[in-house]
């Protein structure tokens, strides 16, 4: 029985971290904070938005 539940919560724990991943390379902000200020992350989003200009000229040229 209490294997069940040491399974269950480490599955739990595995998505959580998953989810908070993929929030923080989802979200278009400089700055991120998760699980109140313990996890930080600090990204270049000008060179993101520059990669993905890019992408919509290509795709732009292909469609016509």
């Amino acid at each position: 029985m209490q294997d069940a539940i040491i399974i269950t919560l480490a599955t739990i724990g595995s998505a959580l971290i998953g989810l908070i991943i993929r929030y923080s390379f989802r979200s278009k902000c400089e700055d991120v904070n998760c699980c109140f200020g313990c996890l930080k992350f600090h990204r270049d989003v000008k060179s993101e938005k520059e990669v993905v200009e890019r992408q919509e000229s290509v795709e732009e040229v292909k469609s016509t």
